[in-house]
């Protein structure tokens, strides 16, 4: 049995990996070797160097990755990699810095407890990847009361009372205590 019969999986991504590369005739020869995106000498014309270098694919989900998204192909620079880290690799994943690490939008907006949306609308309106990821004011406020210390949502759900309403009760001077109970503060 020949290496590429044992490696399938392997072999594809290898295959692949060179068509996207150096066909300009495939459709994503434009953000590979249109954009300068190379297969190291080693690995243009050598599977088995290819396999020696990057070894099996961990899973069967696992799909090949480089580490510098704007790397070539070389040993240095690719992993084996599952479909949602490489998706937070590409070019145009969007990324916001938190807490001094930078992580693609969906994962800030879980750390921060805001939503994506949230976070994108702030990249478009030409905030700095910094400045996004900083905890947004409405998530950082919080209150006590009776010993319990819940941000403005937390205190709707454990009180009943509408989020927007504890706010404009809040806005017009009333403490956690007033802007909880309904029927204070019309």
């Amino acid at each position: 049995m020949g290496v590429a019969a044992k490696h399938r999986k392997e072999y594809y991504a290898w295959v692949d990996m060179r068509r996207r590369c150096d066909n300009p005739k495939r459709p994503q020869y434009p953000r590979y070797g249109g954009r300068g995106i190379s297969v190291c000498e080693r690995w243009s014309n050598s599977f088995a160097d290819f396999i020696s270098d990057v070894g099996e694919a961990p899973s069967k989900d696992a799909i090949l990755d480089r580490i510098d998204n704007d790397g070539n192909y070389e040993p240095k620079n690719v992993k084996w990699s599952t479909p949602t880290n490489s998706t937070n690799n590409r070019e145009v994943t969007k990324h916001v810095v938190v807490d001094g690490e930078r992580m693609p939008v969906e994962q800030a907006a879980k750390v921060l407890g805001c939503s994506g949306s949230a976070l994108r609308d702030r990249l478009r309106r030409g905030v700095s990847e910094e400045e996004a990821g900083k905890r947004p004011r409405k998530y950082g406020i919080t209150y006590t009361h009776n010993g319990k210390t819940l941000s403005v949502l937390g205190w709707a759900a454990e009180s009943g009372t509408p989020a927007s309403t504890i706010k404009v009760r809040l806005r017009k001077g009333a403490s956690i205590q007033e802007a909880i109970n309904q029927g204070e503060l019309q």
